[in-house]
């Protein structure tokens, strides 16, 4: 019996006093991020904090135990060299992210991962490889990697030979060993029960729920990856979901009409004279504006500030203040074409990594094969430097439009880094940083006015690609929508630039969440459609969200089906205001933009 025991507490024990320095180092490098964490707990003590506190602990040393465990009862060095690896790598990324973005590994993070380009990849690393928060992180690993060195040399050639057989302390850290295993278990049990569910909502809300987060680069990692394959679900039912459009009546062809949408990248309304700003960055729309043609919307919200969701939500035809789904609902475009429109979708952020066929990223969506049968009468086939050279590729392949049109641009338009987005000639290098004549003691900086003024240009330059697209259509029966997917902070209202999220503040959601909306109509279109444009005047001032955009052009477009919904429609008589809902893609948290906004 006694021999039993014995076997039981070295079984147990054995794998930490054997590779103490990798138990040690482990526990180190993951639960360093939490020391802020227990001071700010210590000053504002609660039990829910010091709850989620210890299972976070609890999970960073069941992953440690069973790391060390593997290495231990193998004995193989090629195995603990390469989990040594790993915990470097993850602590890196993860230290990587937090430290240049304020994100952690998420699953945002790697759907990001997979839509970015060679070019926005070149960019990325040409902006943040060498930064001084690179440079932290590298600094830092190679700390913890002479640490590492260090201590197994030490440990393996002078200490671990004297303890490893010694049974009293085996039995002396059984009973720790022991409640450290179970106290991992159960505090682990939180990440079992996230990854219980099957859709990303019920996803995201348990993890709300939990008093344990679970955010160590392992635990991210894991429901990053397994939140993949549930996003990957939801696009195949979005995919089944189109293919089955019911009762769409065929449209009036009686005469031609092309509906037009423009869709932006990271653009800032308020860096537009349209809006108040103080630099005239749209001389071009503004023209458009006082000749009666363009009409400003002054209060759409669109409910993400990433391109992702933000694309799926305007491309699908649910309503997120409605509580839809976009995979449960049909891709708008496939409804236009279906009602006998010829639907053109030229886009400056393709990519044509689609290798899985359940690939989650947005551009193996929008070209998934049986989506482009369903939707497009053609697409560009590759991507272009600046967003105007996307337009004159429209301008060569499409010929006639003849009949009923329905023409997307998705423009690469102010998408970091705002700099690379126009060409560098004359006419676009018109700001510069003595342009810029801000008070706030940060932007003494003069390389972050020249910032502020590379994006200002860009907004220039986006205003002559919008006018290109304009003169295409000018002298036809055409209307027009603008919008972006979200909206972009480049030091407007604290010292920092590309969405540095730090909470969902009122500057957050002025700059981010409230984006420019505006309609042209071209002169034959105004004469054709007068109580249309009129409908058109009387809604600028309306409260709405960009999640509904295609109820808007079911009215343009004059396709009536099943699928329109008027209550939904900014233009329509019988509009009802919605909650908007404005989501928090980091933390997955759900807010009130209007709340938000009128807070004190």
């Amino acid at each position: 019996m006694g021999k039993k025991v014995n076997q039981i507490c070295s079984f147990f024990v054995y794998p930490i006093i054997k590779e103490f320095p990798f138990f040690a180092l482990f526990l180190f490098i993951f639960s360093s991020e939490l020391i802020p964490f227990a001071i700010e707990m210590i000053n504002d003590f609660s039990p829910l904090w010091t709850r989620s506190l210890l299972g976070r602990i609890g999970i960073i040393l069941l992953y440690d135990y069973i790391f060390t465990s593997l290495i231990a009862h193998t004995g193989s060095k090629t195995l603990k060299y390469i989990f040594y690896v790993v915990v470097l790598l993850l602590y890196g990324i993860n230290l990587f992210l937090l430290l240049n973005f304020n994100y952690r590994i998420s699953l945002n993070v790697l759907i990001l991962l997979l839509e970015t380009n060679s070019r926005e990849a070149s960019e990325f690393m040409d902006g943040y490889l060498l930064s001084d928060s690179s440079l932290t992180v590298y600094w830092k690993i190679t700390l913890r990697l002479l640490a590492i060195i260090i201590l197994e040399f030490v440990y393996n050639r002078y200490i671990v030979h004297r303890i490893v057989e010694k049974k009293r302390l085996t039995h002396i850290l059984f009973v720790p060993v022991l409640l450290m295993c179970i106290w991992g278990i159960v505090s682990y049990s939180t990440v079992v029960r996230i990854c219980q569910h099957t859709t990303t909502e019920e996803f995201f809300n348990q993890q709300m729920m939990e008093i344990i987060k679970p955010k160590d680069p392992i635990s991210s990692t894991i429901l990053s990856v397994y939140g993949l394959f549930i996003v990957g679900h939801e696009m195949e039912n979005a995919i089944e979901t189109t293919k089955n459009l019911k009762n769409i009546p065929l449209v009036d062809k009686s005469d031609s009409l092309n509906v037009i949408l423009v869709i932006g990248e990271s653009f800032n309304k308020w860096h537009t004279e349209l809006y108040g700003y103080d630099h005239k960055t749209t001389p071009g729309l503004s023209r458009e504006s006082q000749n009666g043609n363009l009409f400003i919307f002054n209060d759409a919200v669109c409910p993400f500030c990433l391109t992702s969701p933000s694309m799926k939500g305007l491309l699908s035809s649910n309503s997120i203040s409605d509580g839809e789904a976009w995979s449960d609902y049909p891709f708008f475009p496939a409804i236009f074409k279906a009602a006998q429109y010829n639907v053109y979708f030229w886009d400056n952020q393709r990519t044509f990594n689609n290798t899985e066929p359940y690939s989650i990223s947005l551009n193996s969506y929008l070209y998934n094969e049986e989506i482009i049968n369903l939707s497009y009468t053609a697409t560009n086939d590759s991507s272009f430097t600046y967003d105007d050279e996307l337009i004159n590729s429209f301008e060569k392949k499409v010929k006639s439009y003849s009949d009923h049109n329905l023409i997307i641009f998705h423009l690469m338009g102010q998408h970091y880094n705002a700099q690379e987005r126009f060409p560098h000639d004359k006419r676009f290098l018109h700001f510069t940083a003595d342009s810029i004549h801000r008070k706030e003691p940060y932007l003494k900086d003069r390389e972050k006015r020249q910032h502020i003024a590379d994006y200002d240009n860009a907004i220039l330059y986006n205003d002559y690609v919008i006018q290109h697209i304009l003169n295409l259509f000018r002298e036809k029966n055409t209307v027009m929508v603008f919008l972006t997917d979200h909206g972009e902070e480049t030091y407007d209202y604290k010292d920092s630039m590309y969405r540095n999220y730090e909470g969902m503040t009122k500057g957050w959601i002025k700059h981010i969440h409230s984006i420019p909306f505006m309609v042209w109509c071209s002169d034959t279109y105004i004469k054709n459609h007068e109580k249309t444009v009129e409908a058109i005047k009387n809604s600028t001032e309306r409260s709405f969200m960009t999640d509904n955009l295609c109820q808007l052009l079911f009215h343009l477009g004059e396709i009536e089906s099943d699928y329109y919904i008027p209550e939904r429609d900014v233009i329509s008589d019988r509009f009802v205001p919605r909650k908007r809902i404005i989501e928090d893609v980091i933390k997955y948290e759900k807010y009130d933009y209007d709340e938000i906004k009128n807070q004190q």
